[in-house]
């Protein structure tokens, strides 16, 4: 199973090494309030050289394999870009994609940014890319919550840039 805990200490790891990725999947799900048990971790990555080269610095600080060196840019840019990683210990797994078939890719995927005791994540929002804006999405510039009866409050304040999110407990 996927520990929350094992979870964060990657995530913190990819905003240390600056890692651009978005996180889907369950975990991303999680990371949202909507938690459930999970045996891997869903990640989108640009297969940029320079991006796969701080991957794989973000993964060694967490995990201590030399399997972490064959995960390419070469092969995330091929015609499978997906690679599952599966830690030395543990029975869970990474899955590192940049593409979808033909579907979408990286660069495609809506994301926000979410703090999680701390630490900054990428998170897919639920939104499949070239549909319209996600009902609970406020449109003003001023900000919006929306609340899951799963998990904690988020709080969305628009700024000049991307989404800044804060996830709060409830009270």
């Amino acid at each position: 199973m996927m520990d929350f805990e094992l979870a964060k200490r990657i995530l913190a790891a990819f905003e240390t090494e600056g890692v651009r990725y978005v996180l889907v999947g369950s975990m991303g799900m999680a990371v949202q309030g909507l938690v459930r048990a999970t045996r891997d971790m869903d990640i989108f990555v640009s297969p940029d050289p320079d991006n796969v080269r701080r991957l794989k610095a973000a993964l060694r600080s967490v995990f201590d394999d030399p399997q972490i060196e064959e995960i390419s840019a070469e092969d995330l840019s091929g015609n499978y870009p997906a690679i599952q990683y599966v830690p030395p210990t543990g029975d869970y797994s990474l899955d590192i994609l940049a593409r979808l078939g033909q579907a979408f890719s990286y660069d495609d995927l809506e994301s926000e940014e979410l703090s999680v005791d701390g630490i900054r994540v990428r998170v897919a929002t639920p939104r499949i890319p070239g549909t319209a804006q996600m009902p609970w999405r406020s449109s003003s510039t001023s900000g919006s919550t929306r609340r899951s009866n799963a998990g904690p409050e988020v709080s969305v304040n628009r700024r000049d840039g991307p989404a800044c999110c804060q996830a709060s407990s409830r009270s």
